[in-house]
């Protein structure tokens, strides 16, 4: 009989979902290879891959919210406010922190993830006005970005 380690289980809080399914796939083919090198060997390439899904980047357009959506209640349960760092993507989940970065002109910010865009829809982030502005597309209305989830900023 095999029996999972649970010390191998590392959680992120950006994709509990991604780790706990990788962790069972691993778990289930480790107790079928018997020979010890074949499974270091699978660890190392599950591990690599695995970090590949983590830290996932996303190119795209942005957009940014309306001044008429502030004090509306995000998917997340918060009060919507257009002056914080906060950002609707369609499966990241909530509470996630992205790196935004505005391609035509290197800006960069951080925001977490605190409500949900409909599947439908073409952009890759919708962005709170305070982001949209410190990544300079403001008067544009759209642009085009990298969405990258990094871990929780200290």
């Amino acid at each position: 009989m095999c029996v999972a380690n649970l010390s191998n289980l590392k959680l992120s809080k950006n994709s509990v979902a991604n780790n706990l399914i990788f962790f069972i796939q691993q778990n289930l083919v480790i107790c079928f290879i018997k020979n010890l090198n074949m499974r270091l060997i699978f660890i190392i390439i599950s591990v690599v891959l695995m970090s590949f899904s983590i830290f996932k980047i996303e190119k795209g357009i942005a957009s940014y919210y309306g001044d008429s959506l502030n004090g509306r209640r995000t998917y997340s349960g918060e009060i919507f406010n257009n002056s914080l760092m906060t950002a609707a993507h369609k499966t990241l989940p909530m509470g996630t922190y992205v790196k935004v970065t505005n391609l035509k002109n290197d800006s960069v910010v951080v925001v977490k993830i605190n409500d949900r865009m409909p599947k439908s829809n073409p952009r890759v982030i919708d962005l709170s006005k305070a982001a949209a502005k410190k990544l300079n597309f403001v008067r544009a209305g759209l642009t085009t970005v990298t969405v990258e989830t990094i871990e929780k900023p200290e």
